[in-house]
């Protein structure tokens, strides 16, 4: 099913109806065009957080490698379900969890992440002179193409540093 962004609100009503009695997760899902795994998520997270699981404090969420690691031996070697370990610690979605446990059984390393939103937004976009796409470029190809903290470094866009390396090939 294609990704649909749902209010606060419209979930939370979703969840009610399943707790109420007034369906099954599949009929909730099928009358909504919806996927069951998500209403599951959603009703695991309302029972485990309430409504404030659903008010949005940050859209990009910073986990640590250590944190990672728990959660997904928690799946691995404890047998939890991954919805209820996405609830219980309040991970954003069960695909995040789902992409720490591909890692982990392909020996991956899980890595900490940090956001740093502002390199994604339009808001960071700026004029770059010429000289300075070149040392993008360089230090950007120099860092095994890592196109967030150099955005971060030269306080341009994601999209600017993508495009100029991209270009450039």
């Amino acid at each position: 099913m294609a990704k649909q962004k749902y209010s606060a609100e419209w979930k939370i009503a979703r969840v009610k109806e399943y707790l109420d009695g007034k369906g099954s997760y599949k009929k909730i899902a099928d009358m909504y065009k919806m996927g069951i795994t998500t209403l599951r998520g959603w009703t695991a997270k309302y029972l485990a957080y309430g409504e404030e699981a659903f008010v949005s404090k940050n859209l990009m969420k910073g986990y640590s490698a250590d944190f990672k690691l728990i959660c997904v031996k928690e799946v691995i070697f404890n047998n939890k379900s991954i919805e209820k370990v996405v609830a219980q610690y309040n991970i954003s979605s069960n695909s995040v969890l789902n992409s720490w446990i591909r890692k982990y059984k392909n020996n991956e390393l899980l890595e900490e992440y940090s956001p740093q939103q502002r390199v994604y937004k339009t808001a960071a976009y700026r004029k770059i002179s010429i000289k300075e796409a070149e040392k993008i470029i360089e230090y950007c190809s120099s860092h095994d193409y890592d196109y967030k903290n150099t955005a971060a470094k030269f306080d341009v866009s994601y999209g600017q540093v993508y495009r100029l390396v991209k270009n450039k090939k």
